[in-house]
């Protein structure tokens, strides 16, 4: 039922709301299944159509007010890591489309025995089986798989260490600064060069003031949960708009548009209040 308001309200929203054009969306997926592999290329097709569809270099000038299109410009990225989004990261590369890959290394080094008691401990303990319909959804990326990745363009940022961060937790310093660490070594890259960080499940629940703090001391970008506009160009604050290759139209459109900006937006006011 909720997929189903989603749906008609997506097509009405479409009709009278769009994102203007010197606007950045950033839209964020998780696995891409074999079963939605078709329906995420007709997405990907979509964004290129009524978008300037940007890679992660291109973003950085963006939020120096450098780019200039007729068009909304549109960023793509991932979270957590899994398998199958490898051969989204192929696909997009023939589109001559680079993302942004945000990665918990822990998973990563998991045994992959024990990646899928991970994933679903850590990463999915909720609609488990709506994200997983073969072993590659429920596995991590490899090393070997993100090295080449690398080569195709994409980019990488830290999406915590262990994907079970909360607010004003304790381990703070291990999820969000040790981490950086962790994924450099399996890039074999400086960590200098992981310069993003993206909040995990919910960032008004998952990073509190002083965590927000700390992001900010070790990274340039902060990817938040929160869908809405980059108008601001806030760079420790960029709203995202969750979509999953399983989205009909109208549930991309209502990701998309503006009434779920507008669910969202209490929310967003109440975390930036408590942050400043």
């Amino acid at each position: 039922m909720k997929r189903l308001i989603k749906y008609m309200l997506g097509y009405f929203d479409f009709l009278f709301c769009s994102a203007q054009s010197n606007e950045l969306v950033v839209v964020n997926y998780h696995g891409i299944t074999q079963k939605s592999f078709r329906n995420f290329k007709k997405q990907v097709e979509f964004f290129k159509h009524n978008y300037n569809v940007i890679g992660p270099n291109q973003m950085k000038f963006y939020f120096e007010g450098n780019i200039l299109s007729n068009k909304p410009s549109l960023l793509i990225t991932f979270d957590d890591g899994i398998a199958n989004q490898y051969e989204a990261a192929c696909y997009l590369q023939e589109q001559h489309i680079q993302a942004y890959f945000f990665i918990v290394p822990k998973f990563v080094l998991t045994s992959a025995e024990d990646q899928p008691s991970f994933f679903r401990r850590n990463i999915r303990p909720i609609s488990y089986n709506s994200f997983v319909n073969d072993s590659r959804d429920s596995l991590s990326l490899t090393q070997d798989e993100l090295l080449h990745m690398k080569t195709m363009g994409h980019s990488f940022g830290v999406h915590s260490a262990t994907h079970t961060m909360t607010a004003n937790s304790s381990n703070a310093h291990f999820e969000i600064v040790e981490s950086k660490n962790q994924l450099a070594k399996i890039l074999e890259i400086d960590e200098k060069e992981l310069d993003s960080f993206c909040s995990i499940v919910d960032t008004s629940k998952t990073v509190g003031e002083n965590d927000f703090k700390l992001i900010a001391e070790n990274y340039k970008y902060h990817f938040s949960t929160f869908p809405g506009s980059n108008l601001s160009r806030n760079k420790h604050l960029i709203h995202r708009c969750n979509v999953e290759s399983n989205f009909y139209k109208g549930e991309l459109y209502f990701s998309l548009g503006c009434i779920n900006k507008k669910w969202w937006k209490a929310r967003v006011v109440n975390f930036s209040k408590k942050v400043r």
